[in-house]
């Protein structure tokens, strides 16, 4: 996996608590790039346009007509009330995603399924469209339903169906990809294309549509140029930037180039490859409410390939 490659994670935040969904495709070949987005709760019968769907402010049901120092009095008390609240949870809520709907593309094996079964681990109901066939399921509530990301109508379709039927998402993690690798002379526009379409235009086409069902509305800079657009609506867009993790893909590569195992460990700090589980813990981060305060961010899990 080249740590080069950059996975945007998009969150949306409520005005008291986040909601998570992650969403795993994974095809023939699987690439450890992962994208995390987080959507306010709201039923999807109000989804209908943007405005009704998400929440603008924590004083946005106060009529007009009423007088600005009550305004300003019932906003001063919201406030104090959520400061308590976040002052009164305790470490291991913060990581709690309890009920929350979470979609992983990429989740039939590798990074997308060891993520997938840590938000379960956490109590994340955790939707996972897969190219690919379904693996033993972990304990929890862990779904499986086969989609292609590049197939963009029928990916809005299945979100729209997961979100019509748990009536709500709360985020969003995209850890579909693929890899083909072939000398640059012999490299098809065909083949090309194909990865590109997968790992770039499936992670934005897995973002659109997680946004527009719950708002009927080089992945790194995507990741924070969504997080820009978004933030004012309350949704939190974070990336994911792993180094080399083997995956099954990868060691199908090491079959064919066996010397790239120790070369590519020996490239990072703790001299050793990734495994799928490293990443787990950051796709928990990312989604649950310990993270409330961040987005435009990367995190940087590479063994230390990148701080040398």
């Amino acid at each position: 996996m080249d740590p080069a490659v950059k996975t945007p994670d998009l969150k949306v935040q409520e005005p008291i608590h986040l909601s998570t969904i992650y969403e795993s495709q994974t095809e023939d070949a699987f690439k450890p790039a992962s994208t995390a987005s987080k959507v306010p709760e709201a039923p999807t019968g109000q989804t209908t346009t943007r405005e009704s769907s998400i929440s603008k402010t924590s004083s946005s049901a106060i009529t007009p007509e009423a007088p600005a120092a009550e305004v300003q009095a019932k906003a001063q008390v919201e406030d104090e009330t959520q400061a308590q609240a976040g002052q009164e949870r305790s470490v291991p809520s913060l990581f709690s995603l309890a009920g929350k709907i979470i979609i992983v593309t990429g989740a039939a094996r590798d990074i997308g399924l060891t993520m997938s079964e840590s938000l379960v681990e956490c109590g994340a109901i955790a939707p996972a469209p897969s190219s690919t066939a379904s693996p033993p399921l972990p304990k929890g509530t862990l779904t499986y339903h086969p989609i292609d990301v590049v197939d963009v109508p029928a990916l809005d379709t299945l979100v729209t169906s997961i979100a019509g039927t748990h009536s709500r998402l709360h985020g969003l993690i995209a850890a579909a990809g693929i890899q083909h690798e072939a000398p640059a002379l012999t490299y098809s526009a065909e083949t090309c294309n194909r990865v590109l379409a997968v790992n770039i235009t499936g992670v934005m086409s897995s973002a659109q549509a997680v946004a527009h069902a719950m708002r009927q509305a080089g992945v790194q800079q995507l990741g924070r140029s969504l997080a820009a657009e978004w933030g004012r609506e309350g949704i939190r867009v974070n990336t994911i930037s792993p180094g080399y993790v083997v995956t099954q893909m990868v060691e199908e590569l090491f079959e064919k180039f066996p010397e790239r195992r120790d070369g590519w460990a020996g490239e990072n700090m703790l001299g050793r490859l990734g495994k799928p589980g490293d990443l787990g813990g950051a796709g928990v981060f990312l989604m649950a409410g310990c993270s409330g305060w961040m987005t435009g961010g990367d995190l940087r899990i590479d063994g230390g390939n990148t701080a040398w």
